[in-house]
């Protein structure tokens, strides 16, 4: 238990409401304790504006627009903000107090198992989705604002730099937010929306798959230039353990326009649930070959779905983006999807545009072929001739 007296607030009291017991952690705008409500007999989490911060007009207008904008999400996935207060010059909101870990922790020790990934990664969007549909964009979605509870859920913290894109406070337009996860919108400071933060949610879905980052930056400008023009390594040719359905939503989400990656964190949930009962249900039955395409997000984004007719899991679903079961790397390169020559879709792909050549190619074979068979057949009689010729004049 940290020592209150040697942190910046005076006293065990907050409001003659809180009493603080344990400093849990301090961030770029405050410090969290946890704190027990003597009025409702609990405890709490109290984040407490820094005081370096406390005569600052923009700091103190976007801490109390966290506590305006987080009061209005009431989900199993979200930490629940209860109130915004002030003790003299103590700024601070109160918070549902949760026991666990953060994400980043987890990341650090290396990949997660697959079942692991996709049930984090569902009920992180589950979250989102309520975040979303309240018309917030966090911003700043991460590991460390992940929480994994004691009691098994997940739940997205941290909202001080939370957005809502259309109402007409302009702080939406700042370059804020944490370099390793911010989209490429973020830093051409353009629109925003739920894209933004299911760009945040492929960094960290990236992370959790591969037990990496994707790019190499140390440097703000750096993260810059990796986020707006670098394609990712795919993760599947790191980790071969990664279903390729799972290897292209993460795709999708890394995609450098908004309008390439999922509509929204329900359509993510979609997937990763399409998913996961496919890959439970089935193995390499379940799973049809890769298409050949210049782009692979050319096909269409706004679900995977992943089985052919004949599969008992998702009967009568067509095959819309490219699902593959083979052990090799699917992406050869930073920009397009490509098979080996072997496999079905390449060869049907060919066979396609062969026969889409034929009748404009097929005068020219006939024509050489032609020769070919007069040429054998001229030289055969020649032979002939040659070789009989004084055979039958020794007779």
């Amino acid at each position: 238990m940290a020592d209150i007296s040697s942190t910046h607030i005076d006293g065990k009291l907050l409001a003659r409401r809180y009493r603080l017991e344990e400093l849990l952690g301090v961030g770029a705008m405050g410090s969290v304790y946890k704190a027990y409500d003597e009025l409702l007999k609990e405890f709490v989490a109290l984040k407490i504006l820094l005081p370096t911060l406390s005569a600052d007009e923009l700091s103190i207008k976007r801490f109390i627009k966290e506590a305006s904008l987080t009061r209005k999400i009431n989900h199993s996935n979200v930490i629940r903000t209860y109130d915004v207060g002030m003790d003299q010059s103590k700024l601070f909101i109160s918070m549902e107090l949760v026991s666990g870990s953060s994400l980043k922790d987890l990341v650090a020790k290396g990949p997660l198992d697959v079942n692991e990934n996709i049930a984090i990664l569902s009920e992180t969007c589950r979250g989102l989705h309520a975040i979303h549909e309240a018309g917030i964009v966090h911003r700043d979605l991460k590991p460390s604002n992940i929480i994994l509870a004691d009691n098994g859920f997940i739940k997205i913290a941290d909202f001080g730099i939370a957005h809502t894109p259309f109402s007409s406070d302009t702080s939406g337009s700042e370059l804020v937010g944490t370099a390793a996860y911010m989209a490429p919108e973020q830093w051409r400071q353009t629109e925003l929306g739920p894209q933004t933060d299911l760009y945040s949610l492929g960094i960290i879905a990236y992370e959790m798959c591969t037990g990496i980052y994707p790019f190499k930056a140390e440097t703000p400008m750096e993260y810059m230039y990796q986020h707006l023009h670098v394609s990712v390594i795919p993760p599947f040719e790191i980790n071969f353990d990664i279903p390729s359905w799972l290897n292209v939503l993460i795709l999708q989400l890394l995609s450098k326009d908004p309008k390439d990656r999922p509509n929204s964190a329900l359509d993510v949930i979609i997937q990763l649930e399409k998913g996961l009962t496919c890959t439970n249900a089935h193995s390499d039955s379940c799973f049809e070959a890769y298409e050949v395409v210049d782009d692979p997000f050319e096909a269409d984004k706004g679900a995977l779905d992943l089985c052919p007719s004949s599969c008992d899991c998702n009967p009568g679903q067509s095959i819309k983006s490219p699902i593959h079961a083979s052990t090799e790397p699917l992406i050869k390169d930073e920009s397009t999807l490509k098979t080996k020559e072997s496999d079905v879709a390449f060869v049907e792909e060919e066979l396609e545009n062969f026969v889409k050549l034929e009748p404009l190619l097929s005068p020219a074979f006939a024509s050489l072929i032609c020769a070919i068979i007069g040429g054998i057949l001229f030289y055969l009689i020649a032979a002939n001739s040659f070789f009989s010729g004084p055979a039958q004049g020794t007779l």
